[in-house]
């Protein structure tokens, strides 16, 4: 069976965050980063790396917008689509790309 955690990834800067983990059931393989979409790690992008994982690769979904807010969990409605738009506002990508090179180097570990 697949397992599933969460991580704890240590940014460039020392501070933690998390990610979604899904091992495949061998339990290892070539990982591979899913990326949220403005909602977040919700339900969708866990399913999307349980099936990443059923192909034999180890899965991860960071917690992008952790810097705003972490764990940010949303729907798909459209009050939560004006909450997703206003932590895109707020979201810094320079940090936000360092952030997801911290949670692939988390791989080789």
């Amino acid at each position: 069976a697949m397992q599933t955690r969460t991580e704890s990834i240590t940014a460039r800067d020392g501070l933690t965050f998390d990610g979604h983990l899904v091992l495949p059931e061998s339990g290892r393989g070539p990982g591979l980063l899913v990326v949220q979409e403005i909602f977040g790690v919700n339900a969708y992008i866990r399913e999307v790396c349980e099936r990443v994982a059923a192909l034999g690769y180890v899965a991860m979904a960071p917690d992008v917008f952790w810097r705003i807010e972490r764990n940010v969990e949303l729907g798909g409605d459209e009050a939560a689509l004006q909450q997703a738009f206003t932590y895109m506002t707020k979201f810094d990508w320079q940090t936000g790309i360092s952030d997801l090179t911290a949670a692939l180097d988390r791989f080789s570990d």
